[in-house]
């Protein structure tokens, strides 16, 4: 589900659109995004895709030395 939320960034608001699952599509460009952040009021329009939200790669451990 397509989720948009006002968001503040240095005193100026900005519309932050997402999907709780997949990516999105800006229909304007063909853009795909997983999540955008425009400023207000909003040029675009977004659609959900159905390709799963990109998961980030895990950081590798640290290893501890004990010497």
């Amino acid at each position: 589900m397509i989720t948009q939320q006002e968001i503040e960034i240095n005193s100026i608001l900005y519309l932050r659109t997402a999907s709780d699952k997949y990516q999105i599509r800006q229909i304007e460009t063909g853009a795909i995004y997983d999540e955008a952040i425009d400023s207000i009021p909003c040029l675009y329009t977004y659609e959900e895709t159905d390709e799963p939200l990109q998961q980030p790669e895990p950081e590798p451990e640290q290893k501890l030395n004990y010497e």
